[in-house]
């Protein structure tokens, strides 16, 4: 019972959406990030089929993870994992670009219990990188540049001129 709750409190606080599937593709756990990404209650997606909601186009061709139709990954003969990133469809119809990475869950026979997919909404992940890079080259107060972002132009200007054989000059005022 200890080992349930600690796997449900993981997902339930998991910044990435996480669909659970049988053997076959069908829905089975789905976390509150993946509610939030697609629009839809865990109830409503609970007993469906992947495919019906991953993909934009319900005739796109169904790649295969040996052998279980589940959605629009393949994996290469002998892999337990795989990643793509594709356009994913939310409940009002909207596509968003996500990168998706499906595991193969097997018991302890080895035998083929279902597939866990991961998936990232790109443009958050984006956003976030963007966000991460200005924090490491301004001023998180002010927002002005900081020595890291001088040293990375000064670097550049230097280099340039190297190249053009020219002179560099740096003023610099300690305040």
């Amino acid at each position: 019972r200890e080992t349930t709750t600690l796997q449900r409190a993981i997902l339930d606080c998991a910044e990435y959406a996480m669909i659970y599937t049988d053997a076959k593709g069908t829905i089975r756990v789905i976390n509150p990030a993946a509610e939030r990404l697609f629009g839809y209650r865990a109830d409503e997606l609970i007993d469906k089929a992947t495919p019906q909601i991953l993909h934009p186009d319900e005739h796109a061709p169904r790649w295969t993870l040996e052998g279980s139709t589940i959605g629009l990954i393949s994996l290469p003969p002998g892999a337990e994992s795989h990643s793509a990133e594709f356009d994913m469809r939310r409940r009002d119809g909207s596509l968003f670009p996500a990168s998706l990475s499906v595991s193969i869950v097997r018991d302890t026979p080895g035998q083929i219990r279902g597939y866990l997919g991961i998936i990232a909404d790109i443009p958050q992940r984006v956003d976030a990188e963007s966000r991460i890079r200005h924090l490491a080259h301004y001023d998180n107060l002010t927002s002005l540049p900081n020595r890291s972002l001088l040293n990375e132009h000064l670097a550049e200007a230097i280099g340039d001129a190297h190249e053009r054989h020219r002179s560099v000059a740096v003023l610099f005022a300690d305040l």
